[in-house]
């Protein structure tokens, strides 16, 4: 983090991210954020602490450049002699002094600094992408949408890290979570399941 920066923000949406995860597992990413953003350089062999972080990280990173512009807008402010004076006279009877930027700021800055990258994410896209059948990742969307679960970049990449540990072909995997409703899953649901059945179940959808 920034010298003298003694605060960070936490986002509401990482909570599915949370969810998703056992006691422990959540438990080792919640001490490689904290050890992240108190600059200890955290470095994990765990593969699913790693996979989780990275958009964690990613909005870490782009908070802490909001705060270095609103630090050096301050600077620049400070050096022409911070919050203009009061006017006199009629002329500015309705109008109010402007406030020096705080810290705080760097919470409020508006999402068009957010790239049109990251606004346009694709939920569906990325999952086929990935490998998974259009008419799949469809019926996905459906289920997700009942389920209220949200489409996040978050929570794709923790989907995405499930699939890769559980041995089986995204398709499969997906389809998997079609047939049973499932807003989401962990690879062991999935590790004991018989490709052929998988199979025979997305035919009957």
């Amino acid at each position: 983090m920034a010298a003298n920066k003694k605060s960070f923000i936490a986002y509401c949406d990482w909570l599915e991210t949370f969810e998703e995860l056992d006691d422990a597992e959540a438990g080792r990413l919640v001490k490689h954020l904290f050890r992240y953003v108190n600059d200890l350089d955290p470095q994990t062999e765990d593969k699913l602490t790693k996979m989780t972080f990275i958009p964690i990280k990613q909005t870490l990173k782009r908070d802490l450049k909001k705060h270095e512009v609103v630090v050096e807008r301050n600077r620049e402010n400070g050096a022409k002699g911070g919050r203009p004076k009061k006017p006199t006279g009629l002329s500015g009877l309705n109008e109010k002094p402007k406030k020096a930027d705080s810290d705080s700021d760097s919470d409020n800055v508006s999402d068009n600094e957010i790239t049109k990258k990251e606004k346009a994410f694709n939920f569906r896209l990325s999952l086929i992408e990935l490998g998974v059948d259009s008419k799949v990742a469809d019926d996905w969307m459906k289920v997700r949408k009942t389920k209220k679960a949200t489409n996040t970049e978050t929570a794709f990449n923790l989907i995405k890290s499930q699939i890769q540990q559980s041995g089986k072909s995204p398709n499969e995997c997906i389809t998997l979570c079609v047939f049973n409703s499932w807003s989401g899953f962990k690879a062991e649901y999935v590790k004991k399941e018989n490709t052929s059945t998988t199979t025979a179940r997305r035919v009957h959808l």
